[in-house]
């Protein structure tokens, strides 16, 4: 898609720090950019337009019945593709004896309608955890028929949503139920705390599963939990409540555990503020909007059924309108949409401690919440030589980007980041991180292997692909390891990508990267920042043509440019441009009436840059 050039409104001043540049723009009714060392242009996008954040009043609405047989205490997970979100919800309880079923329901939260997977193939159980990964779902332990602890299990069984088939997975490390599961970077499962090895008491085990690798020990809970919520948001695990058994012990207590992204199995547990409502437990957690974390309802005693629904963002706690039937231990789930409506999925379980304890009722809680913007128009960077930095042996490098003079009232919305060109003798030695104010994201992690570059790799949240599933060279865009909505705020400050060789023996050098930042502002719309270190000639548009066409070239410093015509015999048809250019991008229409159909060249110059493309007349 094409992009105008941006007329600055209002002076822009971006500095590298480390083998930076610097940009100035004024308003003069024409764009004057100029650069220091290698710098990139900026850029908006065709239609800037930035709709506010709309929020609506949460309500309660019905969905469509849980089919029969309805059941508790069973497990939950959502699977979300375009627009659509299902609710997958496994197993559970039938009536209240621990005759439980393996059965599979299905419900899409677009068109509010059930239908019924393939039951799985681990035992029947309940009190068992459903957690997805990529496009497979994890069921864990859980208690076996006749709902005693002695017959808790280890079983793990994986369920493919694309040919809904089950397998059998590797089994956790001990028995266990009453746990929560949560995903984390399309490749890692914490197992925390729950009751274990065939007791009613809970643990503060945290198991963290690898689906390469397996299962090995993570930092543990500060108390033993069961029956609590948790979430993770960001690289952030949020576990709230909870039980020292399976029915007592309640605490409001909140732990917020953050993820090193060095190794995923340290885990630092500080406490945020209590949960402001009863005590409970049987009940779970999911991400809530942009920022936020929603729970409950659940139960604040022992079997007892409740009503409260709180929502969980930064560290302060909102409540929401209660749930119109009182509930515990039903299926749970969020959705949202690309308008930024959320739906609160909570579906059959116990709201009373009698037969027929489940029930069919399906309540939604709906609420519009940051509704999401058009960050504006993306293109890969050509690449080209430009600077060269080292990635010495078992050593760091970093280079900086300073944005600033943006509006302190503006936020970013969107970050990309593009490793234009790394090479390395040994890939799987690098780590790659990005950070600004006191936000890191890990980008890459001790990926490729020997002698495995990174050439064009785009790092973006939408991408289809985890970087993990890629390989050599890593052309194209991938999901970082960590994603980068973690960027919140005002775009101002250093921007630092690092990258650490962590493994002896090899070196390599980074010669190209890049980043955009998209971000709004309360007035002016949505503005792009690109940051490449780059030269671009882009092929003319349409192609072939007749008899008129677009030439875009961008220049990332000032200098003498021309960009000359010539037909098939080298001969100079016309000279488009030729005179000193500042620093930005170009489009040059090119009218061919008066030229025989055939091929022709055009080249462009500027600085040392040069660069020869070829395109077709047809007439």
């Amino acid at each position: 898609m094409q992009k105008k050039k941006l007329f600055i409104a209002s002076a822009l001043v971006l500095l590298i720090a480390v083998g930076g540049f610097m940009i100035r723009g004024w308003n003069d009714n024409a764009s004057i950019v100029e650069y220091i060392n290698n710098g990139g242009p900026i850029e908006q996008p065709t239609t800037p337009v930035y709709t506010p954040p709309q929020f609506d009043a949460p309500t309660w609405s019905l969905g469509a019945p849980f089919p029969a047989p309805t059941r508790y205490h069973g497990e939950a997970a959502t699977y979300k593709l375009g627009e659509v979100t299902w609710l997958y919800c496994s197993s559970g309880d039938v009536d209240g004896t621990g005759n439980n079923t393996n059965l599979l329901n299905i419900y899409n939260v677009s068109t509010n309608t059930w239908t019924l997977g393939a039951p799985s193939t681990t035992p029947d159980n309940f009190y068992g955890m459903l957690v997805r990964l990529g496009d497979t779902l994890y069921l864990m332990g859980g208690i076996g028929d006749g709902g005693a602890f002695t017959s808790m299990l280890n079983n793990v069984g994986r369920y493919h949503v694309p040919s809904n088939t089950w397998t059998a997975g590797r089994n956790l490390p001990n028995t266990s139920a009453d746990a929560e599961c949560e995903g984390y970077q399309d490749s890692l499962i914490y197992v925390i705390g729950g009751l274990s090895n065939g007791t009613s008491a809970a643990t503060a085990n945290v198991w963290l599963y690898n689906r390469v690798s397996g299962y090995r020990a993570a930092t543990p809970l500060p108390a033993a939990r069961s029956g609590h919520g948790a979430a993770i948001l960001g690289d952030t695990i949020f576990v709230i409540c909870g039980g020292t058994t399976y029915s007592g012990g309640l605490s409001n207590i909140v732990y917020r555990g953050v993820i090193s992204q060095s190794d995923r199995s340290t885990i630092t547990w500080t406490t945020g503020t209590n949960y402001p409502g009863t005590a409970r437990h049987r009940f779970d957690a999911d991400v809530w909007g942009c920022t936020s974390v929603i729970i409950g309802p659940g139960s604040p005693a022992g079997f007892t059924s409740g009503t409260e629904c709180y929502v969980y963002r930064g560290n302060t706690w909102t409540a929401q309108p209660p749930i119109p039937a009182p509930r515990m231990q039903a299926f749970y789930g969020s959705a949202s949409t690309s308008a930024g409506v959320w739906k609160w999925v909570v579906a059959s379980g116990l709201n009373q401690l009698q037969p027929p304890y489940s029930v069919p009722d399906v309540n939604i809680l709906t609420d519009t919440l940051c509704p999401v913007a058009t960050c504006g128009q993306r293109h890969t960077l050509t690449r080209n030589n430009g600077f060269t930095k080292p990635i010495p042996d078992v050593s760091t490098m970093r280079d900086t980007i300073n944005v600033t003079s943006i509006g302190q009232a503006c936020t970013i919305c969107d970050v990309n980041v593009r490793i234009d060109t790394a090479l390395h003798t040994w890939d799987s030695d690098l780590a790659f991180t990005l950070t600004h104010s006191a936000t890191t994201v890990a980008l890459i992690t001790n990926r490729g292997g020997s002698g495995d570059n990174f050439i064009g790799t785009i790092l973006d949240d939408s991408a289809a692909t985890p970087i993990s599933a890629g390989t050599a060279p890593f052309t194209g865009s991938f999901r970082p390891e960590s994603p980068l909505t973690a960027f919140t705020g005002n775009p101002n400050g250093l921007w630092v990508l690092t990258i650490t060789d962590g493994v002896g023996g090899d070196s390599g050098y980074l010669k190209q990267w890049a980043m955009v930042i998209s971000y709004t502002c309360p007035v002016g719309g949505i503005q792009t920042i690109e940051v490449p270190f780059t030269y671009r000639l882009s092929q003319n548009y349409p192609n072939p043509f007749n008899p008129q066409t677009t030439i875009k070239y961008g220049l990332p410093k000032p200098g003498m440019t021309r960009l000359v015509v010539y037909d098939i015999l080298g001969r100079v048809v016309t000279t488009l441009v030729n005179e000193y250019k500042t620093a930005g991008l170009y489009d040059v229409n090119f009218d061919g009436s008066n030229l025989a159909s055939g091929i022709y060249f055009y080249n462009l110059e500027s600085g040392d840059y040069k660069e020869t493309k070829k395109m077709l007349l047809i007439k």
